[in-house]
């Protein structure tokens, strides 16, 4: 390949670095977008879109490998989130890169016909404007849900927790619908999340059935103390137990926030992790505690 020919290859990645680069950037920047998949994802649409626009009318070889090009920095600033959020994502962040492949396409595909077909361009560009509201709007949130949602079905193993001046051991919550929601008062996503819970845990206070304990993990010096300031600071009044030795390892939390709902026999059924604005939350774990306390029977 000539240095000339080798520039156009040169430019058509560039442009998809560039894009990651600013959605990564805003999404840092911005907690509104970074906790929340549908900004992410419209940034995405956006960035690459652009990106291929941008590249579009140097069109170099074949369309597909232009796009390919075009949509590589999307696919290595994907595969840096993966790494750095975990597997339970996978399915959010293959969804990131299809969105960036899909919008370089339209981008260029826009492009090149913007001098021979303006009305076909526009209609190119106003289709893929559909298409990503639909994705945000929609996909997201559902794809939200299923990637943090994990259907676990094991007996409950046992534990114990610090609430107060008393313990509570695990096979005192046999007979309830238990939400344990495992935290601290450093994680700033745990503090996102813990307003969605506390408006659940104001649906149920007086149900007996159903019982919420906001867990303390103790990690990284976390003292109860600390937890309960933290809790006070932010006007949330839901039920704290400390964990003071390895009852979130025993029941598989590996980093937080975390969910665990369990059944009234004393099974664990589903983990949730970590927290994104778009999945919609309080339905969510609405709809799974309904679900627990209609379908299993009181032991």
């Amino acid at each position: 390949m000539t240095k000339k020919s080798a520039k156009p290859v040169l430019l058509d990645l560039l442009s998809g670095f560039i894009a990651i680069i600013a959605v990564v950037g805003t999404s840092i920047a911005f907690k509104s977008v970074g906790n929340d998949f549908r900004g992410i994802y419209a940034l995405t649409a956006a960035a690459f879109f652009l990106a291929g626009f941008a590249r579009g009318k140097a069109r170099t070889g074949s369309l597909g490998w232009q796009v390919a090009r075009v949509s590589m920095g999307g696919l290595l600033g994907t595969a840096a989130l993966i790494l750095n959020n975990g597997p339970h994502l996978v399915s959010i962040q293959t969804g990131l890169v299809l969105t960036g492949v899909a919008f370089s396409f339209a981008g260029l595909l826009a492009r090149s016909y913007w001098q021979s077909d303006r009305a076909f361009s526009v209609g190119v560009s106003a289709v893929s404007l559909f298409v990503a509201g639909w994705i945000v709007a929609a996909a997201v949130p559902v794809l939200s849900a299923y990637s943090a949602l994990e259907p676990v079905h094991r007996p409950l193993p046992a534990f114990e927790l610090q609430a107060n001046d008393h313990t509570i051991r695990s096979e005192e919550l046999r007979g309830h619908v238990v939400i344990l929601a495992f935290w601290a008062s450093w994680c700033l996503q745990c503090l996102e999340e813990l307003p969605e819970v506390q408006t659940v845990y104001a649906r149920y206070r007086n149900d007996p059935e159903v019982v919420f304990l906001a867990v303390d993990t103790g990690w990284a010096g976390e003292t109860a103390e600390m937890g309960q300031r933290r809790l006070a600071q932010r006007h949330l009044d839901l039920p704290m137990a400390f964990d003071p030795g390895p009852a979130a390892k025993t029941l598989g939390v590996d980093a937080i926030p975390a969910l665990i709902l369990v059944d009234r026999n004393g099974n664990e059924q589903f983990l949730h992790r970590g927290y994104d604005r778009s999945e919609r939350l309080e339905q969510s774990l609405t709809r799974e505690i309904e679900d627990l306390r209609q379908n299993t029977s009181r032991p």
